[in-house]
């Protein structure tokens, strides 16, 4: 709480809801304020990937093969949705949802109907991604992975790395995790009208400054913090631009097998390279994370796994990508074990690609710095408190975010 010095009015700002300074995390790392589109900010996808591998090793399935199934189809968030003309897809294994009960999603029942009737748990459940993924994964165990199209898209097929036997040998039990805080579904309320104007503008920012934002910084999946980006304002915000755009279109099945379109739409373009295997070797630079920006594009090499084409996707710093998968487009790590063993490396997107819009202007430039959790936030690097906050702002108030807003 803060102190003592605190009007009236802030503490009623808090009692109502309001969280205008996020606690950082315990490395000093800060965390976006609050997830991308389609959930999952934070460290929500490492959740989600730990449960997956204790699940499946308990019922005898490689985990890394687990992962690699989750991450064709709906990734590592725990509340992905998938649209399809025959019904809905929900949770990181895509259980369908349609046909007789749910002709709402769609014409064609599935894995969601029958886990819906078995546990009474709703399609979409927020709090249920881990009853979905136990279900998901005994299904697998029973009956190989047949049912998951992204499987049989990453070559993953049959009984593949399922122990037909049971658990596998000296598996530990899976340990219910414990259910995840309660999260705030209704918006933070508005800054109180007799609030100072300094607040009012940094409530309206999320709680984050109201001056432009600086320009992304990135950092090594290792978590150390690289130099400061070298961009010029107006790279920056057509880059913070375009991952923006990138973000917004998670879950979307639009670009299918079509990774190297989907970054060129990105930034306003599109027919400049005919593959991701031909972009990458015409534009990487660096295999370097810590050299990388918010919005660069990261590469991987031709694999049997990606029909040889490569793959490309833009970067959002701290290790995280967001691109087009089989699994729809999907917002991933680059240092989990499939994409780690691929990563070609990072490059500058071409100065001839335009971006959306043309030139970015300061407003938009900081609504899609915001949506990413702001470009230094979301790549790990925390700028100092009193950085964030303009030179009337009072003490009480430094304090209180220096603490990390408690």
């Amino acid at each position: 709480m803060p102190d003592a010095g605190a009007p009236d009015w802030f503490k009623g700002y808090l009692a109502a809801g309001g969280q205008p300074a996020a606690a950082p995390a315990a490395t000093g790392v800060a965390r976006p304020t609050a997830p991308g589109p389609g959930g999952g900010g934070g460290s929500a996808g490492e959740d989600v990937a730990g449960y997956i591998r204790s699940a499946a090793a308990q019922r005898g399935i490689d985990p890394e093969v687990a992962i690699r199934v989750a991450q064709s189809e709906g990734g590592l968030v725990p509340n992905r949705t998938g649209s399809f003309a025959t019904g809905k897809s929900f949770w990181p294994f895509q259980l369908h949802y349609g046909g007789p009960g749910y002709e709402q999603f769609g014409t064609t029942a599935g894995m969601g109907n029958s886990f819906t009737a078995q546990t009474g748990l709703q399609p979409g459940d927020p709090n249920a991604w881990r009853q979905a993924t136990d279900y998901a994964l005994d299904a697998a165990a029973k009956n190989g992975w047949g049912a998951w199209y992204g499987a049989r898209n990453v070559g993953v097929t049959g009984m593949q790395g399922i122990n037909r036997a049971g658990g596998a040998a000296g598996a530990p039990p899976v340990t219910a995790a414990a259910p995840p805080a309660p999260t705030r579904t209704a918006p933070a309320p508005a800054a109180p009208a007799d609030a100072p104007d300094w607040f009012k503008g940094y409530a309206s920012a999320g709680g984050q400054t109201t001056a432009a934002p600086p320009a992304p910084a990135a950092r090594g999946t290792s978590g150390t913090a690289a130099p400061a980006s070298t961009l010029s304002p107006e790279a920056a915000g057509k880059q913070a631009v375009a991952a923006s755009w990138a973000l917004q279109q998670l879950g979307s099945k639009a670009y299918y097998n079509l990774c190297q379109r989907f970054i060129e739409q990105a930034y306003g373009t599109g027919g400049q390279f005919g593959s991701a295997a031909a972009a990458g070797k015409a534009l990487v630079k660096t295999a370097n994370a810590a050299e990388a920006d918010v919005g660069d594009l990261v590469f991987f090499r031709p694999d049997a796994s990606n029909g040889m084409a490569g793959h490309a996707a833009i970067y959002l710093g701290n290790g995280e990508m967001v691109g087009a998968t089989n699994g729809g487009v999907t917002r991933d790590r680059i240092d989990s074990p499939y994409w780690s063993k691929l990563l070609l490396g990072f490059a500058d997107p071409p100065a001839q690609w335009a971006g959306k819009g043309g030139a970015a202007t300061p407003a938009v430039v900081q609504g899609a710095s915001t949506l990413l959790g702001t470009a230094k936030a979301n790549a790990g690097v925390a700028p100092p408190a009193a950085a964030q906050l303009g030179e009337d702002t009072p003490a009480w108030f430094r304090g209180y975010v220096a603490a990390g807003g408690r």
